[in-house]
């Protein structure tokens, strides 16, 4: 490292006031070699890929959907979210052990080093590994991972303390990963503790993105470190590009990155490190435990290739990827079909992802089709309860509601698909009754978003819409679902429009690509791109409306029916500008072919 350390680090150092934030890049090196979020998503979805295609009777476009599905087509900081609500639920977490090792690495030991020195006070660490307590194994130090821990550790502890504010792999009940838990903030006394730290001390920052600061720009308290007093020093890997998080943290206080690679930055603080060598065979070897780990996971979790695949649909169906979607749900339908009229959860839960990627695409009579499936299954379990003078489990009745919930909105949507407003209306009421006896905020927000539509079909003032939106979106808000958030900011976005409330609307599409960029589905992100193009419109910027269009048709471009459905919106938002006609021939011209040719996009 060429960097010359700045002099509040080095003052921090000699006395005893240094605050190390560290992130996973601390625990990739050999030998400890545990996967980055990346891998070690990757490694799971592919366990739960393998899981799904031991389905029998899948087809060569089922079979293939599956193989398809990669991270590259959502966001990784999303995927936990969708295996603990769609796959494994609470099972999800015990899988976090496999970031965990036996091996600390060269940075785990210079930290002790530096805790040896006395110069250490404290190591906050989003990590949930054991690394940091192995290498400080023989020091005093203290850990901080329970509520009960901070009130037994004193903010000036004479000894070095690794507070472990996402959790440890010890308790994983104690873990923090998913999305939706991280929208809710940290604690309120984990928070305090920070603050107190970097409101103190000086924070150098190892192996840590700054990904987390997503979540808002408060997340980790970096605010309470002073401002323009440069008490923050972030190591960046040379040719890594600052975060829009880590920017506002260093102009807030005024100082610079450090560019260096670890461990080579502890020699710059005197501190010498013995870097194990690369070994291929050592990488190979730990993401082949890793796997099996997830392998292991999942045949105790017993959850099985129907449910695996069903999960693989509900990846593809939000990715956009309509085609592969629509191929693996017609090989469930032939599954459920061959089985017959059973009445279990497992078809139940099959038969409310079909319904809705039947509505996805517009297919409103088959998405009825399945949600009379869900409620005749729901029935059957009913009965067989009564029949054995049963009560239903509180697991199964919130189950019930959830499902009934789901079957009803989805019945609404094809009756308002038929114009049948007054029916849509009353299917939607039975939906809002399911939805708030399972306490499930997505659905109620979904459900208050339909209900807005249905107030514009009928005629009803804007302040209607706009109020059932705005309620919409408190429910995302306390369900901390960011999908449901940016549809509701989305629909706020048309509304002001339509008012010509041009600036509001703007308001509502920011925060709506905002909450997008904490991983929605494709359908929702383009949506709001297409709001913001229909605002560039309305404020006579034709030319910037055709740009940010040519981006959502980039994004769609290997689904041939939402990519044509793109083009004709264009068309239809863009006519009035003579400068964008060409743009606009090309992309109808394009439609065309594609209906010539005989595709089904015009479908």
């Amino acid at each position: 490292m060429d960097t010359k350390l700045p002099e509040p680090l080095l003052r921090a150092v000699a006395e005893r006031r240094l605050v190390v934030l560290a992130g996973s890049g601390i625990s990739a090196l050999p030998p400890s070699y545990l996967p980055d979020w990346r891998g070690f998503n990757e490694a799971l979805l592919d366990g739960i890929k393998d899981l799904a295609l031991t389905l029998p009777a899948l087809g060569k476009d089922a079979e293939s959907a599956i193989r398809g599905l990669s991270l590259d087509q959502f966001p990784v900081e999303a995927f936990s979210d969708a295996v603990v609500d769609a796959f494994a639920g609470e099972g999800y977490f015990p899988v976090l052990k496999i970031l965990d090792s036996s091996e600390p690495n060269a940075n785990h030991h210079a930290l002790a080093e530096l805790a040896r020195r006395g110069s250490l006070r404290a190591v906050v660490t989003t990590n949930f590994d054991t690394l940091l307590e192995q290498a400080f194994a023989g020091l005093p130090f203290e850990t901080c991972i329970t509520t009960e821990d901070y009130a037994r550790v004193p903010l000036h502890s004479e000894r070095t303390v690794i507070y472990k504010v996402h959790g440890s792999v010890t308790s994983t009940t104690t873990l923090v990963d998913t999305v939706t838990q991280k929208l809710r903030g940290l604690s309120l006394h984990v928070r305090e503790r920070l603050a107190a730290l970097f409101g103190e001390c000086h924070t150098l920052v190892l192996g840590f993105s700054g990904s987390d600061l997503k979540f808002g720009e408060d997340y980790l308290a970096l605010s309470a470190v002073p401002a323009h007093s440069a008490a923050v020093s972030w190591l960046l890997r040379p040719g890594a590009t600052l975060t829009d998080g880590v920017r506002a943290v260093l102009e807030r206080t005024g100082a610079q990155p450090l560019t260096g690679e670890l461990p080579d930055f502890f020699h710059s603080l005197d501190i010498g490190v013995e870097t194990a060598p690369e070994d291929r065979d050592g990488k190979l070897e730990a993401d082949r435990r890793a796997r099996a780990r997830v392998a292991d996971w999942s045949r105790e979790l017993d959850l099985g290739p129907m449910r695996a695949s069903v999960f693989c649909l509900i990846l593809l169906r939000t990715s956009g990827q309509t085609y592969a979607a629509t191929a693996l749900a017609e090989t469930l339908a032939s599954l459920l079909e061959a089985a017959g009229e059973v009445h279990s959860e497992p078809v139940a839960l099959v038969a409310a992802e079909l319904a809705q990627v039947a509505a996805e695409v517009g297919n409103f009579e088959l998405a009825d089709q399945w949600a009379q499936r869900i409620l005749r299954c729901i029935k059957g379990i009913e009965d067989r309860y009564a029949a054995e003078k049963r009560a239903l489990p509180d697991g199964l009745r919130s189950w019930r509601d959830r499902l009934s919930a789901i079957a009803w909105f989805v019945m609404g949507l094809n009756v308002a698909a038929h114009q049948r407003f007054d029916y849509a209306q009353a299917a939607l009421s039975e939906a809002t009754r399911f939805a708030r006896s399972a306490g499930n905020g997505q659905l109620l927000s979904a459900v208050c978003l339909n209900r807005a539509y249905l107030a514009g079909k009928l005629g009803l003032e804007k302040d209607r819409s706009l109020l059932l939106i705005r309620a919409a979106e408190t429910y995302a808000c306390e369900a901390n679902s960011v999908q449901k958030m940016a549809e509701a900011a989305h629909y706020e976005a048309l509304t002001l429009a339509a008012l010509s409330e041009y600036h509001a609307s703007e308001e509502a599409v920011a925060r709506g690509l905002r909450y997008a960029g904490l991983g929605v589905s494709a359908r929702t992100k383009a949506s709001l791109a297409v709001a913001q193009a229909d605002l560039e419109r309305r404020r006579g910027r034709p030319d910037e409306a055709l740009k940010t269009f040519m981006g959502i048709l980039k994004d769609t471009e290997e689904n041939l029916v939402v990519a044509a459905q793109y083009r004709i919106l264009m068309a239809e938002c863009l006519a009035f500008a003579p400068e964008t006609r060409p743009a606009l021939i090309e992309a109808l011209d394009w439609v065309l072919e594609r209906i010539k040719a005989g595709s089904s996009c015009a479908a």
